[in-house]
């Protein structure tokens, strides 16, 4: 809240006497002398040479200007404010006047603007009134959103100066540049980062045996047709395939997972993760598992990975993940992690290979 707050300060006018003195002798207070002769000054009931009223700070007379009481010493004005004005806490110089007050500190007016003032990430405009935040410590009007661009994968304002620009991909999606920098575009980095996120999973207790699973990466318009529910919000899909043969009862398993190209890696880590719980799930628990308990866990095993990273991204699709309000990626792996944490990992595994439905 902006407030503005006068300096409010003793302030008494100087008696200047002249002329004729009385019989009565008068003494000054600062030298002791008589004064016998010329004009004298009477402050507060004491008689003083006009060179002798002193400011207690710089120690010159003070004369007919005004001066301030502190402590039963007087001061100019000058040295008032410089001894006694409170500091701005931008520049550590006195409030004369005017200032600005915000989060129980005090500022000069343009220390305040300039420097401290909440500005919009976007526009550099200060910001009045209620605003929007991201998760990077960026703050903007509220009527950008909706009006700018926005990076699907860190929600950031695109622009040059906040997010290094940006691009759209053909699909329609946008990603802004510090997103992009770490895109994963390549089939053969995605297949390289799919065998690191395997370890860290195998390394849970996880052991995903099948090598060389088939990954593809795709566009969002070729995702919505694989997963056959045209749902476009998605980074990736495992497809499964079982058969079991006629004259020797062998089953054969087949997948292949799809991934959206061009997403960040740890958006990437995220979602491979997701798609190889999967793997595990098709060849260790039952096909009719609840969707709840089913996304839950795999959702369960990309937080497992997720720790294992380090970085401001990991920690943003943690948090987003535990705050997820869908009913079955989000609340699924709320009672996931919670059953887990009640237990063991080991026991989260074993009651996936023998229970439809998480417990409460």
């Amino acid at each position: 809240m902006r407030c503005r707050e006068a300096l409010v300060a003793a302030f008494l006018i100087a008696i200047f006497c002249c002329g004729a003195f009385a019989s009565d002798q008068i003494r000054c207070a600062y030298c002791r002398k008589d004064i016998t002769e010329g004009s004298y000054l009477t402050v507060d009931g004491k008689n003083y040479h006009p060179e002798h009223f002193l400011c207690a700070g710089c120690g010159k007379p003070i004369g007919q200007a005004a001066y301030f009481v502190e402590n039963g010493q007087y001061y100019d004005s000058v040295c008032h404010v410089e001894l006694f004005a409170p500091l701005c806490a931008y520049c550590g110089k006195p409030l004369d006047g005017i200032y600005v007050t915000y989060e129980n500190a005090k500022y000069h007016d343009t220390c305040y603007r300039e420097h401290v003032a909440l500005r919009c990430s976007l526009c550099d405009e200060l910001i009045q009134g209620e605003y929007i935040a991201d998760e990077w410590g960026n703050s903007y009007h509220k009527f950008h959103q909706g009006a700018a661009p926005q990076c699907e994968y860190c929600l950031r304002f695109i622009s040059d100066s906040l997010s290094m620009g940006g691009t759209t991909y053909p699909d329609g999606r946008r990603i802004c540049g510090i997103c992009l920098q770490y895109a994963v575009m390549d089939e053969s980095a995605a297949k390289e980062i799919m065998s690191q996120v395997k370890a860290v999973l195998w390394d849970k207790g996880i052991e995903i045996e099948e090598e060389n699973i088939p990954l593809l990466l795709v566009d969002k318009d070729k995702m919505a047709k694989i997963n056959g529910l045209n749902k476009t919000d998605v980074t990736g899909y495992t497809f499964y395939e079982r058969s079991t043969g006629t004259r020797i009862p062998v089953t054969t398993r087949k997948y292949k997972i799809y991934m959206l190209a061009g997403l960040p890696r740890s958006v990437y880590i995220q979602g491979i993760a997701h798609e190889l719980m999967h793997v595990w799930l098709y060849r260790n628990a039952s096909l009719e598992m609840d969707d709840t308990l089913r996304e839950g866990s795999c959702n369960y095993a990309s937080y497992l990975v997720l720790q294992r990273y380090e970085g401001k991204e990991m920690e943003y699709l943690i948090r987003n993940m535990i705050k997820d309000p869908d009913r079955i990626y989000g609340e699924g792996f709320r009672r996931v992690k919670a059953w887990v944490e009640q237990r063991s990992i080991p026991e989260w595994l074993d009651y996936l290979s023998h229970n439809n439905q998480i417990s409460q």
